[in-house]
């Protein structure tokens, strides 16, 4: 036997041979379902309703079995905004009567508007002759047969959206019978092509270009076009130092036309240059001719090396950011800015700078060069790599007292001073001193600096040990507020402490009446369902694994002692009562009574003639508990109808 099942009931049994015996159909409508009081129960035929039902869905879809004839198969959906209970039992409900009863592996269904828990149940059923079961279905939903669809149904695949193909067994799409609505032509308008124009038309051109032509549409035809006046004098521009400036439009038209001088090349632009043909013509703006070149080149000492008949004095360079890429190969001297040098942006800072190059490319390596300050001592070293336009930052060399420094001092020897005490300050005022009797940090603003506890101090001035491997006396931790309790802690082992809910989880958790028929994200009807402790765990702690069915209840305080209902525990569940309700009557004869008073009522009899004489019938007592209390078909007290729940957690 499997682990879930279903069998018929023994009402089941009965309806299903008497529609055979009576050739009637069974209407199953809907699916129940129950939460088995908490625990999956066993199918048994002798049950008419389900341990405890909890949901009952319409049926969705039913069909015979392909190859069993007394089976059925039964499909029924539960929506996902319904839920807040367990499935561990199902029914079957055929004229409102259980036929069919079946366990469920335990389920769980949430109530979730955003339509992500929707539940499906589907499974087979014996019902002897599947002729006698007629269904009916959830009218909400839409059904067909698989044989419809497999007969009417067409893939959307298979839906043809051009007007190319041709196949007379696939439909066209609504897009290409939209086209062919939009570009057919309606049989009383104008077809939108013809060999000929009805009306001929005169064609014309203004703006850029005028001219007109008559054209009916039944030949080609041509048009004679005049350009307009674009403003622009007739002649001719040319100049040996002028160059005209034209402007076009978008047409290509040319709309102005002006004259103006070639500029002066300079070593920032280029233009017209002046030739110079001498050595001592000291002008920027000039250049020289190849005479003086070929000169230069006959008299200049040869790069492989020679003999100078006086002594080679550098000739300076006014150059106050030279680039180090263009630096050629030998030695340069330059008046230069510092900052220059290393940023290409001018500076205060001025000085004499040699550069030196001793390869004609970067595989003898990089360029070098030294700065000497002119507005103070002070030699910096400058090593670009090969190709960069600056020299990037130089590194100072020290040669005199009192210097700064950049960088990295080192030494494989020691720091040696003759003073009383060696003190190491940095920017901040901040410095490290050692004497004849001490050591350690200093703030001119602060004072002594502890050594810190990376370093193995105390990191505070008191010497008091920042870490221990337990406190000297065991201190009391407690809590308060929504939570309570305490313990005792020296830090020699972890601890730890059983805190009391306080306040917050007493409101909480409790019970609460709320305005509305469906419950708030969060929080769960009081509708006796089973709960998990790993999901509801506070929940779990207060009311064990089920919570109260507050349906129609109300609620009532503990007795606790006081006398008046004696014998509750906390969340248990009472029966109604009410009190006694007692008459009287008095005593009464034939022809008469002393009255009655309470739910009794006293009728006396009426006055009878004959035999002996007139005497009167026996009298009537009544009992009617409206005469004293008011009634209904219920015991209750006066009461607001509020949806009981509690939050989740």
């Amino acid at each position: 036997m499997p682990d879930y099942y279903n069998v018929t009931t023994n009402v089941g049994d009965a309806e299903i041979a008497n529609a055979i015996a009576t050739n009637t159909k069974l209407d199953i409508t809907h699916i129940a379902f129950g939460d088995g009081n908490g625990a999956v129960p066993t199918p048994t035929k002798t049950r008419s309703t389900l341990v405890r039902e909890v949901h009952r869905q319409p049926v969705t879809k039913y069909e015979r079995h392909p190859t069993i004839a007394n089976w059925i198969i039964i499909e029924t959906i539960i929506p996902s905004n319904i839920g807040g209970f367990w499935v561990r039992e199902m029914g079957i409900i055929a004229g409102g009567k259980l036929i069919s009863h079946g366990s469920h592996a335990p389920f769980e269904k949430v109530a979730d508007p955003t339509g992500v828990s929707e539940y499906r149940l589907k499974f087979t059923q014996d019902v002897r002759d599947g002729n006698v079961v007629a269904i009916t279905l959830d009218e909400s939903l839409i059904y067909a047969s698989q044989k419809w669809v497999n007969e009417n149904y067409i893939p959307r695949n298979e839906i043809i959206d051009n007007l190319t193909t041709n196949d007379a067994k696939k439909p066209l799409s609504a897009a290409q019978g939209k086209a062919l609505q939009d570009s057919k032509l309606d049989k009383n308008a104008n077809a939108v092509s013809a060999s000929k124009l009805e009306i001929v038309r005169i064609i014309s051109f203004s703006g850029a270009a005028t001219g007109s032509f008559n054209f009916d549409g039944s030949a080609n035809t041509s048009c004679l076009i005049t350009l307009a006046n674009s403003g622009v004098v007739e002649g001719t521009y040319s100049s040996t130092i002028q160059i005209p400036t034209i402007s076009v439009n978008a047409k290509g038209q040319i709309t102005a036309i002006s004259q103006q001088a070639i500029r002066s090349a300079s070593t920032t632009q280029t233009g017209v240059v002046q030739l110079v043909n001498d050595l001592l013509t000291n002008d920027s703006t000039k250049a020289l001719t190849a005479a003086q070149g070929k000169v230069l080149q006959d008299t200049k000492l040869d790069k492989a090396g020679g003999t100078a008949d006086k002594a080679i004095t550098l000739q300076t360079t006014d150059s106050r950011n030279p680039s180090a890429k263009n630096i050629l190969r030998g030695v340069t001297s330059y008046f230069v800015s510092k900052s220059g040098l290393e940023t290409g942006q001018g500076g205060a800072s001025y000085g004499d700078f040699l550069a030196f190059n001793g390869y004609s490319d970067a595989s003898g390596g990089n360029k070098n060069g030294l700065f000497l300050g002119k507005n103070g001592q002070g030699v910096w070293h400058y090593q670009p790599e090969y190709g960069a336009e600056n020299w990037g930052v130089g590194r100072r060399l020290a040669y005199t007292d009192n210097e700064f420094f950049t960088g990295n001092i080192n030494t494989t020897g020691a720091f040696v001073t003759s003073s009383a005490e060696a003190v190491l300050r940095n920017a901040s005022g901040k410095y490290l001193y050692v004497n004849a009797t001490n050591w350690g940090c200093y703030d001119g603003t602060s004072g002594y600096i502890p050594l810190p506890t990376s370093n193995g101090g105390t990191g505070n001035v008191q010497g008091i040990a920042p870490s221990a491997t337990k406190l000297q006396t065991a201190r009391t931790i407690s809590f308060s507020g929504a939570v309570t309790g305490a313990f005792n802690f020296d830090g020699s082992a972890n601890a730890s402490c059983v805190l009391s809910g306080g306040d917050l989880d007493v409101l909480l958790y409790s019970p609460i009446p709320y305005p509305s028929t469906v419950a708030p994200n969060g929080f769960l009807v009081m509708m006796g369902q089973s709960i998990s402790q790993w999901t509801y765990p506070k929940l779990f702690a207060l009311y064990g694994s089920v919570l109260p069915d507050m349906r129609a209840q109300s609620v009532r305080g503990l007795d606790n002692g006081r006398g008046i209902d004696y014998g509750r525990t906390i969340l248990s569940e009472q029966g109604d009562a009410i009190r006694n309700i007692s008459g009287t009557v008095g005593s009464f004869r034939n022809d008469g009574g002393s009255g009655s008073d309470g739910a009794l009522s006293f009728t006396q009899g009426v006055t009878v003639s004959g035999g002996a004489g007139s005497q009167r019938a026996a009298a009537s007592i009544s009992f009617n508990a409206a005469n004293q209390v008011p009634t209904a078909s219920e015991n209750r007290v006066k009461n607001i109808a509020f949806l009981y729940i509690v939050k989740a957690g």
